[in-house]
């Protein structure tokens, strides 16, 4: 077994590179304060796009059922706007051409996700559903905290903080409570180094105890918000149950339930943000396993599981590694790597779920079971930095290498263990 001294930073030679210029697109959400007829408006705009992709859906299905062939998205839009001239659909002049047109591109997305497995069938949307939401691509615009909507004017919103980039476009939404935010869509060009040099990475091992464990032994507790929240999601769910249909009581007790959720809500994606900003501000590289979210949440766990948003942390992890050039690296989800000895290599076939520490035979040293596998994650991404593989390249083309130097004539290297069984 060979092991070999990891550089700090301080011993790298300095390390002249290239910049390129990269777009990246951001999102930002803000809470809208409309009026009793913006709201109505507003109503009218999502019922338009309600109306608009369930008559696509409908024409392609139609169509594939009647000649076995689809119909374009194109052909479909220039149906709509032949719809406008009739008395029937003369309502659809009143709002903007763009929210028919681009829930009609929804379609297509929406085909494509069940095409490749993503996503299932496409299915109509319905009227009365809680929540509704429209997309306007292009003549937004931001004045003294207001937002401009084609066909109504300004809008007041909740405007925290200022926007970055060019705007490409807005999604405005209502939760379950009728409450309205807009999400508005920006590209921004940036200059990234053509390559990223790195002395270390950090392994994060995900769980349900601690939700963020590292290499160096720092530990996350999970909040558990839904948990905290349950009894009283339970009562109010029995006290909507309940009311008559139709009733006004019975609308009050939805908005109170649906307050309660968004509360949940809220705190847990306040807690994912905090979280993965200090992982990135605080670490040249981060190496997460690649677990399976969705086949973990069908099992008893399934509640905690959604609790603690595994597949929210590591989207927000890698997009904030890519804006701050902190590498985000991905390890096969079989990997063994609670089960590897971090020091000596050995593999324990043996070990449970519930054996929450071990000593390894090996080596007689006795591991903390997730801090071992966040080691070992750690040491299996500087392996793949080292190897050079695909997965250190990002979608924009900036390779990530493992900086090293010559030292005694010969190269230094990063760890790396025979993985055996004995």
């Amino acid at each position: 077994m060979k092991i070999f001294r990891l550089l700090n930073i301080s011993e790298l030679y300095p390390v002249s590179f290239h910049c390129m210029e990269v777009k990246i697109r951001k999102a930002f959400k803000f809470r809208l304060e409309l009026t009793e007829e913006q709201n109505e408006r507003f109503r009218q705009f999502a019922g338009a796009s309600r109306f608009a992709y369930n008559y696509a859906l409908d024409r392609k299905k139609t169509v594939y059922k009647e000649t076995g062939k689809s119909i374009t998205s194109g052909e479909i839009q220039k149906e709509i706007t032949r719809m406008k001239k009739t008395p029937e659909y003369q309502w659809l002049n009143d709002l903007p051409s763009q929210i028919p047109q681009q829930a009609v591109q929804n379609i297509d997305r929406a085909f494509d996700g069940f095409f490749k497995k993503r996503s299932g069938f496409p299915k109509f949307k319905k009227k009365h559903h809680s929540v509704q939401s429209f997309r306007i691509p292009q003549y937004i615009k931001l004045k003294n905290g207001e937002v401009f909507v084609p066909k109504l004017g300004y809008v007041k919103m909740i405007q925290s903080r200022q926007i970055e980039g060019t705007i490409k476009g807005a999604t405005f939404r209502a939760d379950h409570r009728g409450q309205w935010s807009v999400s508005i869509n920006t590209e921004c060009f940036v200059e990234k180094p053509a390559e990223i040099f790195v002395s270390d990475c950090t392994g994060v091992d995900l769980g349900l105890k601690d939700v963020i464990v590292t290499n160096t032994g720092y530990k996350e507790a999970a909040p558990k918000f839904f948990r905290q929240g349950e009894r009283k999601i339970k009562k109010l769910s029995r006290s909507f149950s309940r009311k008559v249909r139709g009733s006004k009581n019975r609308a009050k007790a939805r908005k109170a339930l649906a307050r309660a959720h968004q509360r949940i809500a809220n705190q847990r994606s306040d807690f994912t943000h905090k979280v993965t900003t200090n992982l990135i501000r605080n670490h040249e590289a981060l190496v997460f396993e690649s677990l399976n979210v969705k086949g973990m949440s069908k099992t008893k766990l399934s509640k905690s599981i959604h609790d603690v948003a595994f597949g929210e942390i590591k989207r927000q992890a890698e997009y904030k590694g890519f804006w701050y050039d902190v590498p985000f690296i991905q390890v096969d989800r079989w990997f063994p790597s609670s089960k590897l000895c971090s020091v000596c290599g050995y593999r324990n076939n043996e070990l449970s779920l519930s054996d929450r520490g071990w000593r390894c035979p090996g080596c007689e040293t006795h591991h903390d079971r997730d801090i071992n596998a966040a080691q070992n994650l750690r040491i299996e991404g500087l392996t793949k930095l080292a190897s050079g593989s695909m997965e250190s390249i990002n979608d924009c083309g900036v390779r990530i290498r493992l900086a090293v130097r010559a030292m005694n004539d010969e190269a230094v290297r990063i760890p790396h263990y025979s993985r055996t069984a004995a």
